[in-house]
């Protein structure tokens, strides 16, 4: 009695590079290596086009500040951005506060007190923060948060309430090394500062911050100091605008190219063998059967 272990059967199919056949699989070869190249072009993958990344940037407050208010006449407090220049006076207090402790600021909170004879109606704020962006691109600079109000100091003390926006005029370019940018942070201001020239040196800054903020007045005692509380919340997904680097454009590449290119020759082998196998193309075919028996 005899048993069949296990029977293998060959089939070889051979034409020539010349024929129909061998021209038509040449051509699908050709289209499986330079298809994920020509998909990168036509999504935009390619040659540094513009790329949309979103980071929690961060944003902290550096103690340093400028304040200038008038009242009818010229009344001027203020402190350059190096040091306070009268404790007596003003007193300033600020707070970063990170909620999740993930290392970025998601709340800041600040209060300046004034001594109750200190009368003003119109206050423009200045605080200077410490900016950065660190996963997708490497930014870090120090930009002021300008904040602009009327109300009476004199019987009310000021709230302000908002969160503050990271914003960019261009395409920010994705650098291997961390770029720094100033709003002479080392500059002694002389006063009465020109807020006019100041903010329109901060507007035509590629990348800032805008503080986006309500005031609210609250009455007090007449005993009590003046004072500006402030609370303000980090958006938490910021929209980033960056053109990548040469470097970046090619691996993503490379990566569309193993997720599609491996994938088009798999169903180009399993195609081409079911049409030879029915006959659709033609080609020489050899049988090699190579079985083992047992008796």
């Amino acid at each position: 009695m005899a048993y069949i272990v296990r029977t293998f059967i060959y089939r070889y199919f051979k034409n020539y590079l010349c024929s129909i056949t061998g021209l038509f699989f040449i051509f699908l070869y050709v289209f499986a290596l330079v298809f994920p190249f020509l998909f990168a072009v036509s999504t935009g993958e390619f040659w540094q086009k513009v790329k949309i990344a979103s980071e929690q940037t961060y944003i902290s407050l550096n103690g340093n500040y400028s304040i200038q208010c008038h009242s009818g006449f010229l009344n001027e407090t203020s402190s350059n951005i190096i040091s306070v220049t009268d404790q007596d006076y003003i007193d300033f207090q600020y707070m970063n506060e990170d909620q999740n402790l993930d290392g970025k600021t998601d709340f800041i909170s600040f209060q300046i007190n004034f001594m109750p004879s200190f009368i003003a109606e119109q206050c423009t704020l200045i605080l200077f923060s410490n900016v950065g962006i660190r996963n997708t691109l490497k930014l870090q600079m120090i930009t002021p948060l300008v904040f602009s109000f009327n109300e009476d100091f004199e019987n009310y003390a000021i709230h302000l309430f908002g969160q503050l926006q990271f914003q960019q005029k261009q395409t920010l370019p994705q650098l291997t090394s961390t770029k720094l940018t100033y709003y002479n942070e080392e500059t002694t201001y002389e006063y009465p500062l020109n807020l006019f020239d100041f903010k329109v040196q901060q507007l035509s800054q590629n990348e800032t911050v805008i503080p986006i903020f309500e005031s609210f007045k609250q009455r007090k005692p007449a005993s009590k100091q003046v004072q500006i509380q402030g609370q303000l919340k980090i958006q938490t997904f910021q929209q980033l605008y960056y053109k990548p680097t040469v470097l970046q454009s090619f691996r993503e590449v490379w990566i569309q190219y193993i997720y599609i290119a491996i994938p088009t020759f798999y169903l180009i082998q399993k195609l081409g063998s079911f049409a030879l196998q029915k006959k659709i193309f033609f080609a020489h075919q050899q049988v090699y059967n190579d079985q083992y028996n047992t008796i």
